[in-house]
């Protein structure tokens, strides 16, 4: 079977992703979750293809970058 891609990235740590996520996979396909640590659903940490990406980590970069696109 063609897939138009081989790897869907969900930014939602919520379980109700959870039977999307299994289709996915169960197509094949590689689920890459991100979302922010405590909203991050356990299970759909668990079932993502690589490490969760913890958007967490990524808040204060993004801050600079907004204040400086503001400049």
């Amino acid at each position: 079977m063609l897939h138009a891609f081989n790897t869907a990235i969900l930014l939602s740590g919520d379980s109700d992703f959870l039977p999307l996520v299994t289709e996915v996979k169960a197509l094949g396909l590689q689920v890459v979750v991100g979302g922010f640590r405590n909203s991050m659903s356990h299970i759909l940490a668990v079932e993502s293809s690589k490490n969760v990406i913890y958007l967490d980590e990524y808040k204060q970069e993004l801050k600079t970058r907004e204040n400086k696109n503001e400049s």
